[in-house]
């Protein structure tokens, strides 16, 4: 018996640690890459992927991202890192430290004059709230989110 289970392991572990091939071609361009702003598109792309796919191997991503988004002074990327911690640290339940990236951002928006990202941040802010089983704050943010929904004319988010 011990044998049988064994072998099932041994056949499906590279099942389970498998990567997408999108992930494994961008690894293999990172190591590649030389100049920091193709190396901060990569972290970019992979950092999308992991959200979706492998959220344990985010944190070390969106501390690569950020690294690289402060050296080269990149606010935009700076953004991105944050909302990659926010959603990692929203995913492990960790909600204050989650918040604390959306509250970061919320400000780099503003002076970014970021509108969509804002409206995003509002929107986990809100989603963060619930979770934390406060329903006042939660429909505060969400109003916030909407309010730039509707000042950007974002139909597809004004649908949902």
């Amino acid at each position: 018996m011990r044998i049988h289970l064994f072998i099932f392991f041994l056949l499906i572990s590279p099942i389970l640690f498998a990567q997408t091939p999108l992930i494994d071609s961008l690894e293999r361009e990172l190591k590649k890459a030389k100049a920091d702003s193709v190396k901060i598109n990569i972290y970019t792309q992979i950092g999308t992927e992991y959200l979706y796919d492998n959220i344990d191997k985010l944190l070390p991503c969106a501390k690569n991202l950020m690294a690289l988004a402060i050296k080269n002074n990149d606010e935009k990327c700076i953004g991105i890192a944050n909302n990659y911690y926010g959603n990692y640290y929203y995913t492990k339940s960790n909600f204050e430290k989650a918040l604390t990236y959306f509250s970061k951002n919320v400000i780099l928006y503003k002076k970014l004059k970021n509108n969509i990202g804002l409206g995003n941040c509002y929107l986990s802010m809100g989603n963060i709230y619930e979770s934390m089983g406060n329903p006042d704050k939660a429909i505060h943010y969400y109003f916030k989110s909407l309010k730039i929904d509707e000042k950007i004319g974002d139909k597809q988010r004004l649908s949902d």
